[in-house]
């Protein structure tokens, strides 16, 4: 079969054939004089478009008429064949000597200018033949159709999804019938039902044949339809990291996707916690620091498909947020400006977390265990281009949460690390005292110049 572009349907109403009878005159026999018919068509152009809407579809090089008893079908006179002119797309014939009274004229366009071959279009239509008179009748030919074509060819759907087929028909040469018009059928209506547009839907696992028929000649075409259950392949935790405190909660989510990317709305998912006694979570995903530790927290979908979080319990967490075209570093320093990192004595092993992204990004620092004291909370400013705003929030001990903003406004000159002496991308918006019970802030906010090798204002 042909493949072809597909074309919306459309209903076509043009006139392309114009007959008209003219009778005796009039006389005492003027009812069983014969009259006659003046039949004009106008071909399509021969550069017409297979799928062009044209009542006499292209292709056609002639039109045969015929003139039948409306009863019996019988020919009233011989059939005349109009061919396409040389040089022209109308021509004239006038046929002579047809009978006074009722007849079916009918109309059929052939590719071949002997009127021979199959049927591109046909019409048909009943006209009163005076005598003595002049009748004309118009007639819109509808495209025959030889084959149809359905698309997709077969369909692998899941179950509670729909998917639309398309369905063509086409004459004897291959053209495109416009506003042919179908009824649909699925063979395993438990497995799909498709609507009188063709619109399959999957309803459970199984398969299916789905059949467009052409209404006017049944010529047909089919879809195999296999129905698929749909199931989890893929589940997403959000956030893939939480930093909480001792007694403070965290939400995440988990989404489910199918093998085609579409979330699957209320699919049942199982929550559990490596570690109970450091973070339990809920049915829903909600989290609570029991202590201080990490645990792992994930998420099972009903066929094991499985995503995690990680969640850091630990006495205070420290978040930067910022806005502006720049990269920038959170820094803890412990007693005697004592760097926090995993390898140092004076604050336990933390985590420090960057999401990049313009205009917000964030940092965490989580610290567990701390010794008491004094800790100075600073941020490096580099590979920047013009002001930035940095918000830096302590929360975990204590009533609230401890909220500070500094702002940059000189273009920074560095390029990445190493940081230039005396350029003022090191800032200090806030100092803080930890303790095991609370936070309280000391010293002004600051800003300093960043030394290369001594990080000491």
């Amino acid at each position: 079969m042909k493949a072809h572009s597909l074309l919306v349907p459309v209903v076509i109403a043009a006139m392309a054939i114009v007959l008209g009878g003219c009778g005796g005159s009039g006389g005492p026999d003027s009812a069983n004089t014969p009259g006659s018919l003046s039949v004009t068509v106008l071909f399509p152009p021969d550069s017409s478009p297979a799928q062009e809407p044209k009542v006499i579809p292209p292709g056609t090089d002639s039109v045969v008429v015929r003139i039948l008893e409306p009863d019996t079908g019988n020919e009233l006179v011989p059939d005349t064949v109009i061919a396409r002119p040389q040089g022209d797309n109308e021509a004239r014939e006038t046929i002579e000597r047809v009978r006074a009274g009722s007849a079916l004229v009918q109309a059929l366009a052939k590719p071949t200018t002997d009127g021979s071959g199959a049927t591109l279009a046909q019409a048909s239509a009943p006209v009163e033949v005076p005598s003595g008179d002049t009748v004309q009748v118009g007639l819109n030919l509808f495209g025959v159709a030889a084959t149809v074509q359905v698309t997709p060819a077969t369909l692998d759907v899941l179950t509670t999804k729909t998917t639309q087929l398309q369905a063509v028909a086409y004459d004897a040469i291959g053209n495109i019938i416009v506003g042919a018009a179908f009824t649909w059928a699925s063979s395993n209506t438990a497995a799909a039902t498709v609507s009188d547009a063709g619109l399959v839907a999957a309803i459970t696992p199984g398969d299916s044949t789905v059949t467009a028929t052409e209404t006017r000649e049944g010529v047909s075409d089919s879809c195999a339809v296999t129905v698929t259950q749909r199931e989890t392949t893929q589940l997403v935790v959000d956030p893939g990291a939480a930093f909480i405190s001792k007694g403070q909660t965290a939400q995440i989510s988990a989404v489910a996707y199918d093998r085609d990317g579409d979330e699957i709305v209320g699919e049942p998912i199982a929550w559990q916690s490596s570690d109970p006694g450091v973070a339990t979570v809920n049915t829903t995903g909600l989290t609570t620091g029991i202590s201080e530790g990490s645990a792992t927290i994930t998420a099972t979908a009903s066929n094991a498909q499985a995503d995690t979080a990680l969640v850091d319990v630990s006495l205070y967490v420290i978040k930067l947020a910022w806005r502006g075209n720049a990269n920038l570093d959170l820094h803890v320093f412990g007693p005697d400006y004592v760097h926090a990192s995993p390898d140092n004595p004076e604050i336990a092993a933390g985590k420090l977390v960057t999401q990049t992204g313009v205009p917000t990004a964030r940092e965490f620092f989580s610290g567990r265990a701390s010794l008491p004291g004094a800790y100075y909370i600073a941020v490096n400013y580099y590979e920047g281009t013009g002001a930035v705003e940095a918000q830096v929030t302590v929360e975990g001990i204590g009533p609230s949460p401890i909220v500070r903003t500094a702002t940059v406004t000189r273009a920074n000159q560095n390029t990445g690390y190493p940081v230039l002496r005396d350029t003022p991308s090191w800032f200090r918006p806030v100092d803080v005292f930890i303790s095991t019970d609370d936070i309280t802030t000391f010293g002004p906010d600051t800003t300093v110049p960043l030394y290369e090798s001594d990080p000491n204002p």
